[in-house]
């Protein structure tokens, strides 16, 4: 059986006599060996919804006592009982022998991702309602989340529980962390993080964690933006810059192989058609083509060319006084110009939309892409600088 089966079932608990004390969220870890699985579950009257489970569904459950009774969600046979503690603040499933297996808190922050956050002397504000859109559960997953902020004047990174200085060196903390659990393996695999950083970050100080990160072997990053809902967030998905050739000279080893860098993108330039779009973010400002224009003529401009070129690469830099909502300002405008696009398309020839799918690999999905592709370069300052002397 599926283990995230019992986790299901064990978290499926209440013991008080009115069933309306167990309404709304409640939150957790369930722990395997060394996995780690967040856990999430919402109580509505005689029903929840699991949001990590191996099914994300309503399910009716049943009180008898300090017993909680529900059907078996595998054959739908002999149903399952479970013996329950509740108060108002945690909720407690135990085994045969009385032990407790699952602990559960209630809510008490605005977002899930910070009632999970363990360190509470951090202080997180997150970026503008940006993204796209997405529900917690097993197609938006919360396995490695790292918190970014400042605290005491310094740049502190909390992972895995625990909070650290991010320097030139957090990489190693990140190996040495990492490697006590046994996804370890399966994380590497799946090469992506996700990061729920202050909106006031500089953006020199984000481009040393990501550069951190892509040493220790991420390759994709997921950026969690401000959400009004509890189990909702808002997204930004990127993938994170390669090594250039003398990061790679120094950080590549043989018990630790790195990706070789890319080819410059100079190479590439002849296969380019449409219009390149020059693009500098410089504290504030956006300069395209070494134009200064407003956030909001740039959006509309990028849609205008979206809907008239076939591609529209776009190279862009951002300046070190930047700050992270200003990066990440920037990107939704271009990924939501093309997501726009490919919506409108896809609903136009099969009355579906690119999202939230837009990660899938479905032959409409594909479609979209190739009609709309997003042909989009970031650019460390000496090499944008190279590139606006070609042109």
């Amino acid at each position: 059986m599926n283990k995230r089966i019992p986790i299901l079932l064990f978290l499926i608990i209440c013991s008080c006599s009115n069933v309306k004390d167990l309404e709304g969220y409640w939150y957790g870890e369930v722990k395997f060996d060394d996995q780690r699985i967040p856990t999430l579950i919402k109580f509505e009257n005689d029903k929840y919804i699991d949001f990590f489970g191996a099914v994300i569904d309503t399910t009716v459950y049943k009180r008898k006592g300090d017993k909680i009774i529900l059907p078996d969600i595998i054959t739908d046979d002999t149903p399952h009982e479970f013996k329950i503690k509740h108060d108002n603040h945690s909720l407690s499933a135990l085994d045969s022998n009385s032990n407790v297996r699952v602990r559960l808190m209630k809510s008490s922050e605005e977002n899930f991702i910070f009632d999970y956050l363990n360190d509470k002397t951090l202080t997180i504000e997150l970026p503008l309602e940006i993204g796209i859109e997405s529900k917690f559960g097993v197609s938006n997953p919360l396995i490695w989340p790292l918190y970014l902020t400042y605290k005491n004047d310094s740049l502190v990174a909390n992972f895995l529980d625990t909070t650290v200085v991010v320097n030139a060196s957090y990489y190693k903390f990140l190996r040495k962390e990492i490697k006590k659990f046994d996804e370890y393996e399966s994380m590497q695999n799946s090469n992506s993080i996700d990061l729920i950083a202050d909106k006031s970050i500089k953006f020199s100080d984000l481009e040393l964690l990501k550069k951190q990160l892509r040493i220790f072997g991420f390759s994709r990053i997921k950026y969690h933006l401000k959400s009004n809902y509890y189990d909702k967030v808002n997204i930004l998905t990127t993938k994170l810059s390669a090594l250039n050739e003398r990061e790679y000279a120094i950080y590549n080893t043989k018990d630790h192989p790195l990706t070789p860098p890319p080819p410059p993108i100079s190479n590439h330039f002849s296969d380019f058609k449409g219009e390149i779009t020059l693009v500098k973010i410089e504290e504030n400002r956006l300069l395209v083509n070494d134009s200064v224009v407003t956030w909001n003529d740039f959006d509309t401009s990028i849609r205008q060319k979206i809907q008239a070129n076939k591609e529209v690469p776009i190279f862009y830099t951002v300046s070190k006084n930047s700050t992270y909502t200003e990066f990440v300002q920037f990107n939704a405008i271009v990924f939501n110009a093309y997501y726009d696009a490919r919506d409108d398309y896809l609903m136009q020839k099969y009355k579906m939309k690119f999202r939230p799918k837009y990660s899938w690999q479905t032959d409409e999905i594909m479609e979209a892409k190739k009609k709309y592709p997003l042909i989009f370069w970031q650019m460390d300052v000496l090499e944008f600088e190279n590139l606006k002397h070609t042109f």
